[in-house]
């Protein structure tokens, strides 16, 4: 088994990041899992048989761990129990991985991006934005306050987050999504079975399919702005509560309002084989 383990003293150096620059074969695996607790990360997916990396080590870790372990690889950047840094430089790290291996990454506070990987991806951070380009197969994204921004994908998508921005344009075939204030800015012309859960987050989606779709999105207090195709084959029902209004462009219906200005329209699309649910309180639902 290999390891290597950098023992990290911080004496006069404090500021000081040390320098990597690693590998191991990666004949047999089928998973890495990377911990790095601040700054910023590259996952990159590629056609070699090995995993790689290079850049600067945290000046207030204490050691790092780059072993594998049965048939994942992992690497670990371990920090202080003491979480005030201080002036001490983050990480600056670069991973090249087979790009058919799945990724885990964690952290607290570093940023990361990912690149070229088939078989999915699992990234959660508190602080840190995560922003990923043709990530194929299942992959879950998590952050508590950075932004998500994912392009280029297939597969199905699992995101949440609290407060930060959530941007995809994606061929994923199945999204959900949850957020409580952070936007939303969707593109995706193959998604099929879709759901969004927010509280007062804006949204702006646009939908490409027509067969018989499975969208659901749901809101308190924040706009949804849905953009689908006139040629889609679904039941759509849209309601708002007593502060939020309908505005439907895609065709000439017109809502219904209850005696409390609640409103409603439900409309039939060619068949109505699909299922299409837009619901918000106070918020404006907008189909085009």
């Amino acid at each position: 088994m290999s390891r290597w383990v950098l023992i990290i003293v911080l004496l006069t150096l404090a500021n000081v990041c040390f320098a990597i620059e690693e590998s191991i074969d990666a004949t047999g695996i089928d998973r890495v899992t990377i911990e790095v607790m601040r700054g910023d990360v590259t996952l990159k997916g590629t056609d070699l048989s090995r995993v790689s990396v290079t850049g600067k080590i945290d000046s207030a870790a204490d050691d790092v761990i780059f072993e594998k372990r049965g048939t994942t690889i992992v690497f670990i950047v371990e920090m202080p129990q003491n979480s005030q840094f201080g002036g001490a430089a983050a990480s600056r790290l670069q991973f090249e991985i087979p790009s058919n291996i799945a990724v885990s990454f964690k952290s607290v506070q570093a940023s990361v991006k990912l690149d070229n990987f088939t078989n999915g991806a699992q990234v959660e951070t508190v602080s840190g934005d995560i922003s990923g380009d043709a990530i194929v197969s299942s992959s879950k994204f998590a952050s508590v306050s950075g932004d998500i921004i994912l392009k280029a994908g297939k597969g199905d998508l699992l995101i949440s987050n609290v407060s930060g921005e959530i941007k995809v344009d994606s061929d994923a075939q199945a999204l959900k999504i949850t957020t409580v204030s952070g936007d939303v800015d969707l593109n995706l012309p193959k998604v099929s079975d879709f759901s969004l859960t927010c509280v007062s987050a804006d949204v702006k989606a646009k939908f490409g399919v027509t067969e018989a779709p499975n969208i659901k999105m749901t809101s308190v207090n924040g706009e949804i702005d849905l953009d689908i195709s006139d040629d889609v084959d679904a039941l759509v029902t849209l309601k708002t509560g007593p502060g939020g209004d309908i505005i439907n462009q895609l065709t000439q219906q017109k809502p219904s309002s209850s005696f409390v200005s609640e409103q409603s329209l439900t409309m039939r699309l060619k068949k109505g084989q699909g299922v299409i649910n837009l619901s918000t309180v106070s918020g404006d639902l907008i189909l085009r």
